[in-house]
């Protein structure tokens, strides 16, 4: 990138790239050059006990931080205003002259004498002569000073990005304290100058220290630091003199030697050591976390002391962890355990660490272990656990610094070697938008086929797990969100096989924001509908009819103040148009992210076919991960039309007719888009009629989609647009009608009309409902089984007819319309002309000439009014037509008919079970009898069938028209009767009504083992 200025202007803007997650920006910032300069310090102090006679340099570093050089000046800050001044110019040049007299340094006391006594004598001159003004802006070099403070960089000039020292000395010749101001002026003057101010103190003592106070910085506890000290001797003769430190600081500081003589204008060293520890906090000498430790030095036949101070900050050198033991549990050969620990350092001074010795198995990230840890700073460290083998872990982390410290950490875990295996532990899908889908897959093997653990790694938990059997062995994966979906989920792999699994990535928005955005827009709704009730009370009214009418219109309408009850987020409903509208609205504002999931794949044991049914044992140690990465960008391609909704639903169409709709998409990327479309299928009712087009920025496209069914039926079908890498998917769907219809027989069972039982030549009917559930009209059509010519009836459908073979069931109408929503009656009869227990048919009904319903019709017509069912007919069902087994007058007949009931006792180790048969035993409703009482019933010769096993629980009873009665039989083979012989007897029923009816009952007893039970169907 480069950059070619024309106007001397700061610029700025930034540069868009665009990326595989989207859209991203770069900064760019285009600066004029500038003079940035600054000092590092603003103050110079030489110290509060500077000898007479002592010269110190102290330096400050001015740094030009800009791209712009300038030239500068360095001098003394003086008044700028004029004053009177007590001090004359020959006072000035009097005093250089005293001082110059004199040769020796001992003579320091009479030159200060000499000094005051001409200042003095200067100032009583100028009191007798008032007009004598000196300028208090002298133009004279910083030297010329009495303080002793001068400059020795004048000026000069500083380049862009680089520095220069600007030195300072003091050296003073009278006592007493300095405090003058020195600035930096540059040339440039859009730069402000810069102010240093300069501190110092003179003392007159014969000897004195190179440094009044010594800094040792931050120390470290129980450790040594020393210091070497010079003390330099202005006398003419020896001097004794003796180092004193506080009592409470004597185990921490120490000098050596104590006690020392200094030769005439000599210079004497002696070693400083100190050594903090912990104790050292106890002591008194402590200001805002700094040791001030004043140190004393003694002179012999001197009263007046030399001290200094020791500066100092202690700290501990300690570091801490988190977690002292760290268990990563389970984790198998194929992956790695990460833990996160964090490290603190305790001390004031940067610390340099690294983990040593780490076993081959075990990693400390980042930088491999190895870095510099600032003062009271904590990082995190991720110590990753990765077993090579199927063992027990247990090892410890050693972190050293740079002082040779040890910190451990003791850590465990156990390995495990699993029966499955994953192809790959990672997955990266490629950008997808939402609501499109991406499809990866990777494979599951079974390497478990040997538990011969001396010739190769076997599958366990640990060093002393069991190892699992050699076999089918199932899994399951579970998805950790609704985007991913993995086929299969669960399957089960054989030993030495392996399973495909495809993982599909489907990116929606969250239902919650959807509904949120929905929300907002309907109260944006609310409130507009409210300003547009407010703009039209405040209209005037123009004449008193329309006045009249706007009464009547406000009067129906709510009140503005009314407050208005605004939808929940819950009532929005999936789909509704403030639903689309959000929905279109957020994917407009999509922005493009980066998730990733783990997804689990849990292992089960080996099981062999004969263990099914059961749960499956599991074992967390053999949990499988597999790590996937989900980049979603914003679509460039989206859906107007129908409020964004994907759904375009044709309703209902007439078979054969054909239905169009228009779908219209937009570009909303700044590219031109190459639109391509899915093929529907071939034969199906959609179609895409018009062409498809290149797409430019911000254009639109209207596509038109036409149904045309050929079957009733409902038709579901994606119609997917591709355009730059993306995919926009549209569901089509449409019902060809075939109608809907409910047909209702008013029955327990849908399909199935039951008459029961009347008496032969008698009529009943049933009311069949039809309701038209649809939108357009429905022509139907009732067909009877019996009546279909050139078709061969299922005797189980068709049953007896009435004689001469006329139909004993009927439907009317057979034919008819039904208009949308409304129902049709039709009537069901049965009309029997002979008694028959086995009469039937089967009522067809059909629409649009297309089979719809089937309904089974069946009744029972007896000669009397009084029946028995529950019995075992072994006659066959499908009687002859050709002349009447029997006739009925008027009068009543008695008649004795024989029927059988079969016994089955089932043979135990414990002896015979009883068995039990019902008879019932009813009395039916006819309209041509009525008044008539009940029927009554009875059994005879009770005492002969209860010598063979048989009971009965009612002998005799009576029924009420229209109910029945359930007589029990009970037969328990009687002790001593042989087995292979069945036994029987019988015994007489009579029934009374209108007739009488003489039933002779056969009891017949089996005796049979469980698998040789017989049906009595």
């Amino acid at each position: 990138m480069s950059f070619s200025p024309m106007i001397n202007e700061d610029l700025g803007g930034f540069v868009i790239f665009l990326g595989q997650t989207g859209e991203y920006r770069i900064p760019i910032r285009c600066s004029t050059k500038k003079v940035d300069v600054s000092l590092d310090s603003n103050r110079v102090d030489f110290g509060a006990q500077v000898v007479i006679g002592e010269t110190l340099r102290r330096s400050v570093m001015l740094r030009n931080s800009g791209a712009l050089g300038s030239r500068f000046a360095f001098r003394r800050q003086v008044p700028t205003e004029k004053v009177e001044s007590s001090v004359t110019e020959s006072t000035i040049v009097v005093v250089e002259e005293k001082v110059s007299e004199k040769d020796g340094i001992d003579d320091i006391t009479d030159i200060r004498d000499d000094v005051i006594e001409v200042i003095e004598d200067s100032i009583i001159d100028n009191v007798k002569d008032s007009s004598t003004v000196v300028p208090s802006i002298m133009e004279v070099d910083s030297s010329s000073f009495l303080d002793g403070v001068s400059n020795v960089t004048a000026g000069g000039d500083i380049r862009a990005f680089s520095q220069t020292k600007l030195e300072l000395v003091y050296k003073p010749t009278i006592p007493g304290r300095v405090d003058v101001e020195f600035v930096v002026e540059f040339e440039d003057e859009s730069t402000p100058s810069i102010s240093v101010r300069v501190a110092a103190n003179a003392i007159d003592i014969p000897i004195r220290l190179d440094r009044q106070v010594i800094d040792m910085r931050i120390c470290a506890d129980d450790r040594l630091y020393q210091e070497s000290l010079t003390v330099e001797s202005r006398s003419p003769s020896a001097l004794r003199i003796k180092f004193e430190v506080p009592k409470e600081l004597r185990e921490h500081i120490e000098i050596l030697p104590k006690t020392g003589f200094i030769q005439s204008r000599s210079t004497f060293t002696g070693q400083l050591k100190f050594r903090p520890n912990a104790s050292l906090t106890a002591t008194s000498y402590w200001s805002d976390g700094v040791l001030e430790a004043p140190i004393t030095i003694r002179v012999a036949n001197q009263t007046a002391p030399v001290t200094f101070t020791l500066l100092a900050v202690t700290t501990e050198m300690g570091i801490d962890f988190d977690q002292s033991d760290l268990d990563f549990g389970y984790c198998t050969v194929h992956e790695s355990a990460v833990h996160e620990i964090t490290m603190t350092n305790r001390s004031l001074l940067p610390q340099e660490f690294g983990f040593l010795g780490l076993p081959n198995f075990v990693e400390v990230q980042p930088n491999h272990g190895f870095g510099t840890i600032l003062p009271r700073e904590s990082i995190k460290l991720d110590v990753i656990f990765k077993p090579g083998k199927a063992k027990d872990y247990k090892f410890q982390i050693n972190c050293k610094t740079l002082i040779n410290r040890d910190f451990s950490i003791e850590c465990r875990g156990i390995g495990c070697k699993t029966p499955l295996e994953l192809s790959d532990s990672e997955l990266r899908f490629p950008a997808t938008v939402p609501y499109d889908a991406a499809v990866m897959a990777f494979s599951v093997a079974n390497t478990h086929c040997s538990t011969n653990e001396y010739t190769h790694a076997v599958p366990r938990a640990g060093s002393k797990g069991p190892v699992p059997a050699v076999g089918p062995t199932p899994y399951q994966l579970v998805s950790p969100t609704p985007w991913l979906l993995c086929d299969p989920m669960v399957g089960v792999v054989a030993p030495g096989d392996k399973v495909r699994v495809r993982v599909r990535f489907a990116p929606t928005l969250s239902d919650s924001d959807i509904r949120e955005k929905a929300l907002e827009f309907l109260k944006e709704e609310v409130e507009m509908k409210r300003l547009r009730a407010v703009e039209e009370e405040d209209k005037p009214v123009k004449s008193k009819k329309s006045k009249s009418k706007e009464n009547l219109k406000s009067a129906a309408k709510p009140s503005v103040d009314e407050p208005v009850k605004l939808p929940s987020v819950e009532d929005i409903q999936t789909g509704s148009v403030e639903y689309n509208r959000a929905r279109s609205t957020l994917l407009r504002d999509y922005q493009s992210q980066l998730s990733s999931f783990t997804i689990p794949c849990y292992v089960g044991e080996a099981r062999s076919s004969g263990d099914a049914g059961s749960g499956v044992p599991y074992n967390i140690a053999n949990t499988l991960y597999l790590r996937v990465h989900c980049p979603v960008v914003a679509p460039s391609l989206v859906l107007l039309s129908n409020h964004g909704n994907p759904v375009v639903d044709f309703n209902q169409v007439a078979l054969g007719s054909k239905a169009t709709k228009s779908v219209t998409l937009q570009n909303i990327s700044n590219r031109v888009l190459e639109l391509g479309s899915s093929i529907l299928d071939l034969y199906g009712p959609f179609l895409l009629v018009n062409a498809l087009r290149p797409l430019q920025p911000d254009s639109t496209a209207t596509l038109i989609l036409s149904f045309t069914p050929t079957l009733a039926d409902s038709f579901n079908e994606t119609l997917t647009f591709s355009a730059g890498g993306a995919s926009l998917h549209i569901q089509l769907v449409g019902l060809g009608v075939s109608p809907s219809v409910d047909v209702d027989t008013g029955g327990p069972e849908p399909g199935c009309i039951d008459f029961g039982h009347i008496l032969a030549k008698e009529t009943t009917s049933r009311v069949i409902s039809v309701g038209n559930r649809s939108d357009i009209d429905v022509n139907f059509r009732v067909s009877l089984a019996s009546r279909t010519r050139g078709v061969q009836t299922d005797s189980a459908v068709v049953g007896n007819q009435n004689w001469g073979g006329a139909v004993v069931f009927d439907v009317s109408p057979v034919s008819g319309c039904i208009p949308p929503g409304t129902t049709r009656e039709l009537t069901a009869t049965f009309a029997p002309d002979h008694p028959s227990r086995w009469m039937a048919d089967r009522a067809s009904i059909s629409l649009f000439g297309l089979p719809y319903r089937d309904i089974d019709l069946i009744g029972v017509a007896t000669p009397s009014l009084v029946y028995v069912t529950g019995y075992d007919d072994f006659r066959p069902r499908q009687e002859s037509l050709s002349s009447p087994p029997f006739v009925i007058s008027g009068d009543p007949v008695d008649q004795t008919e024989k029927i059988i009931l079969v016994f089955q006792s089932l043979v135990s180790d414990s002896g015979y079970n009883p068995a039990t048969r019902r008879l019932t035993i009813g009395c039916s409703k006819s309209p041509s009898l009525q008044g008539k009482k009940g029927g009554e019933f009875s059994f005879d010769a009770i005492t002969a069938i209860q010598q063979f096993g048989f009971s009965i629980d009612i002998v005799k009873g009576s029924m009420d028209v229209g109910g029945s009665k359930v007589v029990s039989l009970t037969w328990k083979p009687v002790i001593g009767c042989n087995p292979d012989v069945p036994v029987e007897t019988g015994i007489g029923l009579t029934l009374k009504s209108d007739s009488v009816l003489k039933y002779n009952v056969l009891l017949r007893g089996i005796i049979v083992s469980e698998e040789h039970v017989l049906s009595t169907d």
